[in-house]
Parts: C-alpha cells; sequence; structure tokens
C-alpha cells in the first residue's frame, strides 16, 4: 500500500476516533504520534521524537514543548499538541513562545485532525503569525497530501520547505485578496488600477471623483470575474483540443499541476471509490437530472458539470469516502454546517459554483436535496 492510500485510511480512521478523545494525552496517543509514524519518524526514539522538550521563555521556566522532531541532536521541528476540537488559533501564542528559542524552523500546531505549519518567513527566528500550510484530515486532498509528504523524514529538505512555505503562504494570501475583490472592490484597489499603465499609458487620467471611483468599482469587479471565468474556459478549451473532451474518451490517466501534485481524472476518483460513494454518486446524478428536462449533464476529464443555462451544480471531488458538490448558491444566503455546508468561494474549482456540499451517506444526501434544489431553481 503507497503513503496516499495509507494517509487516507489513517484519516478514515482518525475521524472515527474523535468522540472518544477526552483529554490532550488521548489525543497525543491516538492521533498525534501515530501520524509521525506514518511520516517515518520513530516516535518511541527520543534522539528522534523527543516528548516533553524543554523550552523556557525568559525568566519563565518550566516551559515545554509536546514533542520536537531532532536531526544530528538539534530541534528541527515543533510540535504543540492541544485535545481533539479544541480552538487551535488561541494557543498561537503558546507556539510563537516556544519557536524563538529553539533552532527549529518549523512550527506545527495541532488537536490531531486539524493541522497547522508555521515557520518565520518575514522575520528571522520569529514564527509567522499565520500559517503558510494547513489541512484538515476529515477534508484531505491530493493536494494536501503532496504537502504532508514534504515533512516524512526521508524526503525532509529545509531548503525546499522554507521555498514551498514561501510560495504557499503567499500565493494564498494573494489569492484571498483578488477573490475579496471580486466580492467588494474597495476605493484603494480601485485607485491603483486607475492609475497603472497599460503599454505606457495610464488606465484613466481624469479626475477621479466619487461618482468615476463608483463606477470602476463595478468594471474592475466584472473584469476580474470574466477574467477567472475566461482562464477557466480556456482550461477546458486546451483540454478539448488535447482529446480531452470528456472522462469517457479520456487515455490520459493523470495532469501534472502546481508543486508537482498530479490529479486525477474523475473517472479515476469513480473507480478507486468504495461500492457506497459509487452508489452514492449515481443517485445523486440520477436525482439532479429527475429536477427537470432542461438539464444537460456534461462529463469532463476532471469534474462533472449540470447546467441549464449555465452550471448550477458541479461534482468536482470524489473521494473513497465522499463526495463533494459544489452549487451556484451563495454562501451567505444558507446556514453553514461544519463538515458539511462550507463557502466555496476562496477554493479553486472549475464549475464556477461556490458553495460546497460534503455528502458520506444518504443521510448526507437527503438533507442535501433542498440546496441542490435551490440551486436549480435560482438558475
Amino acid at each position: 500500500m503507497d503513503f496516499d492510500e495509507t494517509l487516507r485510511q489513517f484519516a478514515v480512521k482518525a475521524s472515527g476516533l474523535q468522540a472518544q478523545l477526552q483529554n490532550e494525552q488521548a489525543t497525543k496517543n491516538a492521533l498525534i504520534m501515530p501520524f509521525f509514524q506514518l511520516l517515518g519518524y520513530d516516535v518511541f526514539n527520543p534522539a528522534e521524537f523527543f516528548p516533553e522538550y524543554v523550552a523556557d521563555v525568559g525568566i519563565k521556566k518550566g516551559e515545554k514543548v509536546d514533542y520536537v522532531v531532532m536531526k544530528n541532536d538539534m530541534p528541527i521541528m515543533l510540535i504543540e499538541a492541544k485535545k481533539c476540537g479544541e480552538d487551535l488559533n488561541i494557543h498561537t501564542g503558546q507556539l510563537f513562545r516556544y519557536f524563538s528559542v529553539t533552532t527549529a524552523k518549523i512550527g506545527i500546531l495541532t488537536d490531531g485532525i486539524k493541522y497547522k505549519f508555521y515557520t518565520d518567513l518575514e522575520l528571522q527566528n520569529k514564527m509567522d503569525l499565520s500559517p503558510f500550510f494547513e489541512f484538515n484530515l476529515e477534508e484531505i486532498t491530493d493536494e494536501d497530501i503532496v504537502g504532508i509528504k514534504k515533512f516524512c523524514k526521508d524526503n525532509f529538505d529545509i531548503d525546499k520547505i522554507i521555498e514551498y512555505a514561501f510560495e504557499c503562504k503567499y500565493s494564498k494570501l494573494i489569492k484571498s485578496y483578488f477573490m475579496a475583490q471580486m466580492q467588494q472592490t474597495t476605493e484603494e484597489f480601485v485607485n491603483f488600477i486607475l492609475g497603472a499603465k497599460v503599454n505606457n499609458v495610464v488606465i484613466y487620467g481624469g479626475t477621479r471623483t466619487q461618482n468615476i471611483i463608483d463606477k470602476f468599482k463595478s468594471v474592475i469587479q466584472k473584469s476580474l470575474i470574466n477574467l477567472v471565468n475566461d482562464e477557466s474556459s480556456n482550461r477546458i478549451s486546451a483540454a478539448l483540443s488535447e482529446g480531452e473532451t470528456a472522462i469517457k474518451g479520456s487515455s490520459d490517466s493523470t495532469v501534472e499541476r502546481n508543486h508537482g501534485y498530479v490529479e486525477k481524472t474523475f473517472l479515476q476518483r469513480l473507480e478507486s471509490a468504495t461500492s457506497e460513494i459509487k452508489n452514492l454518486y449515481f443517485s445523486l446524478k440520477d436525482y439532479i437530472l429527475s429536477l427537470g428536462n432542461d438539464i444537460t449533464v456534461n462529463e469532463w476529464k476532471f469534474y462533472v458539470a449540470f447546467k441549464k443555462e449555465k452550471n448550477f451544480a458541479c461534482i468536482e471531488r470524489l473521494y473513497k469516502d465522499k463526495i463533494q458538490i459544489f452549487l451556484r448558491i451563495s454562501p451567505d444566503s444558507v446556514i453553514l454546517v461544519d463538515n458539511f455546508i462550507r463557502d466555496a468561494r476562496k477554493i479553486p474549482v472549475y464549475g464556477s459554483c461556490d458553495l460546497m456540499v460534503i455528502i458520506r451517506n444518504n443521510d448526507d444526501f437527503e438533507k442535501a436535496k433542498s440546496l441542490i434544489v435551490k440551486a436549480y431553481n435560482e438558475n
């Protein structure tokens, strides 16, 4: 069994153990130590995986990091563990203090399910307050696994990790900024755009009255949305030109993306899913098509889209134990639910839908039906 499959099986097991973990020590034993063991570390060898590592800060004595990963007798990763389900955000300061008094360049904050990875990109030996990489074992993706592999014992290369951290952190922040501008364009951004030059000509050289600023807000917002949609269309067109019109006719098995990530086709994902998920997928597909005769289904290489005049539902992420369907519904119009209904506006997707619904079983499917109908009726 390869690493990807082993990790996915561990993630399923970890998810099922959560209710039984009533304290931090139970979380360490059941989830955190086994996870790092999976990464190749000898968690019972203190020369490699040191528990309760002293990290005294100033006059404050007795400060200890839960675990430190060691290499050549030097700390390389700090791991601060919390009880499963605890809010990690309130403990960032604790890890921040430890980081400044050790030689480790990587700090990890975890409750055994959620993991946040930090380093010091902005100031030397001062941990950044925001993580460069984070994942949730209950919603683990192929791209997450690519990132996790970089921290395996056999792959660990701090220079490559820092390079990866720089790109991950700032590309995520930049994308978040542009996504926010697409939703609500600010005057600051409008002024920046109006003063920019294209072929040495300022975009707008006139007087910037409030009326002009407001007009350009709408123009810029629409331009950003069109740019994203055009890029999606270009990717689909490129796939079509290579004979990748639909997953049925696709002979290529994978496509390489950022950071060496190789994306599986939708057909590959369907073939590797459990029989329960396969049956759930076909039931979901049949249900959507039963909503009306005006629905067209397009089975692309990486996703399946259901549309009337435009896509209203897309199944883009199909895993062995769950299906993620994206709906063209504003996340602001529904109540979001952890591990079931999520805002997908900041998640890169193929089908341009903003609400993610995670379906693991028939009960989830039944609860999702009203949202699917809503997406159908509103588009």
